[in-house]
């Protein structure tokens, strides 16, 4: 499962906007094998050019994902080993491994009774030639005396003869023992970056190694994730090296597991590969025990061992609780000064002005309207650590659960994306006047439009918007607590969160006890209305802003028209309210209407995500940020630029336009032929997620420098053209 979304999102990510429905670019036959009837074959067949992928898909790419049900139950059927795959290697940070043209995959039923039984067999893919396509396929049919039959006989796109099929059998590959003459080994460099190492002693100066194949392949591990491979031969030696470098993963295991600090595995770790025999140009499946990490000439073995990234700071690593409590309160003040918080803190204000001048002219008692200052503000506190209470549980929960998340993490979903579109649009429809927006508390401008006391309930659910609006945001301060918070103790987890409300409400908490500080505040007046109009205009030019989120998690403008249309549809819903309302069931039909199509376009949405089959642009002046780039271009030093964003973090938006927009980036780009990396977080990435993790960052966005002596500069979350250049430089050390 943890392959399937990080590769998901990741190619996604990677390829252009095009899309293939003519012809289907894979086709899927179903049926039992000719050789053996307690053998179900799925056979493919691609388009020419197109290729499909291994159970290790290499840098990027996705595997076959399929699942069957057998007699109305979801079943596991065993496969024998996958044909022998093919390397595409289109330059030294982008490889892959799969197949062209008809093959087949093999997996063995259980024993069944003589009578029709019912096997439904569903299929993803991903296919690749310059751009990536996902794809699925779902055949239903049943089995009987040893012989599947598809429910609907048109079904079968291609047919398979018996020649076929004993040709894919015999690229089988089959098991056999380690070789002698094959030593593999786990290798700590100085660094204390991790390698797989092997290497093959010749019979002779001549070997029939394929530049189509790797000499040691690897199985996928969950412990792992494989860099490219890089052979070499040594002619005084007569001997073929092995090199690729290793990310451990252990980390994110359920329950994680540490590489040992010994560097002995208790037991041996059991690596399986595919071996191109070099003097046969046979393949075999090894497997190969591992008992410890073997340290380079110069590095102890009992030397400390580590997997986070350098970048990854000591101040970070050993913050103390109350440290972080500190951040988290500081940080959470700051958020009441970004701009979609400001909007409904503004509001806010404008109840309190309001209740100032009940107080200042008399129209009430002045205990009674200090009472209703109390009442109204501590809702409002109470719904922003309601909030934060939430999302702190949602977060230990989906820990708890393998997921790889951080802060923002709920707006990587297109539904929960479109109901604050829509939230927000109607906010702003409501300070522009069209009509008096109501929380299931009551008015929400009722206090600043003078039409009455403030409502507890409506003050809470305000609380709750306050706070929703403000997780896109990152601030000073706000990234080492939450770094905090996403890797301690739960219990110090929920404390963090609700630090971070506190701060976040301090403006109300302040008032409680000091409700002559409301004197302080500007009198009432006709400016009010001005100002709200200003912040509707405001908050209508912010609704852009998530708009363009839902876009880049669907990648689909059919959809994006019909969010358009239907705020349109509203605009003009409210403009022409009166004159509808004095045709009741006209207008309530509208508002059925409205109320159904958003229904609709949300069930729409979120299922878009999931069954599209849309593809997206690779930048070309920037490489797509993976695991295995990052080590490549540290071990060879390469100059790079790489930072982590998302289209909804609004830090890194305003971090990317007044800084890796500006001319003077771009210049030093030039002048350094500085390489751009970026990690997209828009989508739910968990291999980006955990990397952030390791870093030791709970969001976006975070930025990094690889310099010339191969270090991973960590840059923080804020940067300035000066900071990169001192980092290429070396006088920003990691």
């Amino acid at each position: 499962m943890k392959s399937f979304y990080m590769l998901t999102i990741f190619l996604l990510l990677s390829f252009t906007n095009k899309l293939h429905a003519n012809q289907p670019l894979v086709e899927l036959l179903v049926k039992t094998a000719s050789f053996d009837s307690s053998l179900l074959a799925l056979y493919f067949k691609n388009q020419e050019g197109w290729h499909t992928y291994w159970k290790n898909p290499g840098s990027a790419g996705l595997s076959f994902d399929p699942s069957f049900t057998l007699n109305n139950q979801a079943v596991t059927l065993p496969a024998l080993e996958w044909p022998l795959p093919k390397r595409y290697l289109k330059n030294q940070y982008e490889w892959s491994y799969g197949y062209e043209g008809v093959y087949g995959i093999y997996f063995k039923l259980p024993s069944l009774s003589a009578t029709q039984t019912p096997l439904m067999i569903k299929v993803r893919w991903l296919a690749c030639k310059e751009t990536c396509v996902p794809g699925e396929s779902l055949v239903q049919g049943s089995i009987q005396e040893g012989k599947f039959t598809y429910h609907d006989p048109t079904t079968p796109a291609f047919s398979i003869t018996s020649k076929q099929e004993e040709s894919n059998l015999q690229n089988i590959p089959d098991e056999s023992i380690l070789p002698d003459n094959l030593n593999v080994q786990i290798i700590i460099d100085e660094q204390e970056r991790l390698y797989l190492y092997s290497q093959v002693e010749l019979k002779s100066r001549q070997h029939l190694l394929s530049q189509e194949h790797d000499l040691l392949l690897p199985f996928p591990h969950p412990l792992f994730t494989f860099g490219l491979e890089e052979v070499t031969y040594d002619q005084d030696k007569n001997i073929l090296l092995s090199k690729r470098a290793l990310m451990w993963e252990g980390d994110f295991q359920t329950p994680p597991l540490k590489l040992p600090l010994n560097g002995i595995f208790s037991p041996a770790l059991q690596l399986k590969f595919l071996y191109a025999n070099p003097f046969t140009a046979e393949t075999r499946v090894i497997t190969s025990s591992i008992p410890q990490i073997s340290s380079s000439s110069s590095s102890s073995s009992n030397s400390m061992i580590t997997t986070a990234p350098e970048a990854a700071t000591t101040a970070k690593k050993s913050t103390s609780l109350w440290v972080a409590l500190l951040f988290a309160f500081l940080g959470g003040f700051i958020l009441n000064f970004m701009p979609c918080v400001l909007p409904v803190i503004s509001l806010k204000f404008f109840a309190l002005m309001q209740q100032r001048s009940q107080l200042t002219q008399g129209q009430a008692t002045h205990l009674g309207i200090q009472s209703t200052i109390i009442k109204s503000n501590l809702a409002y506190i109470a719904g922003v650590l309601a909030t934060m209470l939430l999302l702190a549980l949602a977060v230990i929960i989906l820990k708890q659960g393998g997921e790889a998340i951080g802060w923002g993490f709920h707006l990587q979903s297109p539904l929960f994306v479109f109901a604050l579109t829509l939230l927000l649009f109607l906010f702003a429809l409501s300070l522009l006047g069209l009509y008096e927006f109501s929380t299931p508390g009551g008015k929400l401008l009722s206090v600043a439009e003078g039409h009455g006391n403030s409502h507890t309930l409506q003050e809470f659910f305000n609380g709750i918007l306050a706070t929703v609006l403000a997780t896109p945001c990152s601030a000073p301060f706000l990234g080492t607590a939450l770094t905090y918070a996403f890797t301690a103790p739960f219990s110090h987890t929920i404390l963090l969160f609700l630090t971070i409300g506190v701060g976040l409400a301090l403006p109300f908490i302040i008032i409680i006890p000091f409700p002559g500080a409301l004197s302080l505040l500007p009198k009432p007046g006709a400016w009010m209305n001005s100002l709200k109009k200003f912040f509707g205009v405001l908050l209508l030019l912010t609704t852009l802003w998530p708009l363009s989120i839902l876009f880049a998690l669907t990648n689909s403008k059919t959809l994006l028209l019909l969010v358009a249309t239907l705020m349109l549809a509203t605009t003009l819903f409210f403009y022409f309210k009166n004159a509808l309302y004095l045709r009741r069931p006209l207008y309530w039909s509208f508002t059925l209407l409205l109320l159904l199509s958003s229904i609709s376009l949300g069930t729409a949405i979120a299922k878009h995500v999931n069954t599209s089959d849309q593809v997206v642009n690779r930048v070309d002046s920037e490489l797509a940020w993976s695991e295995a780039l990052m080590a490549k271009l540290q071990q060879e030093k390469r100059l790079s630029f790489i930072y982590f964003t998302a289209k909804w973090c609004l830090t890194c938006k305003t971090n990317e336009r007044l800084v890796l927009m500006s001319k003077e980036f771009h210049d030093l780009i030039k002048e350094q032929q500085l390489l751009m990396v970026k990690a997209d977080w828009t989508r739910k990435d968990p291999e980006i997620s955990k990397w952030l993790a390791k870093a030791g960052y709970a969001g976006v966005p975070a930025y990094f420098v690889i310099n010339k002596k191969g270090q991973l500069v960590n840059l923080g979350e804020m940067i300035t053209v000066k900071r990169v250049a001192n980092a290429i430089k070396g006088q920003d050390q990691p």
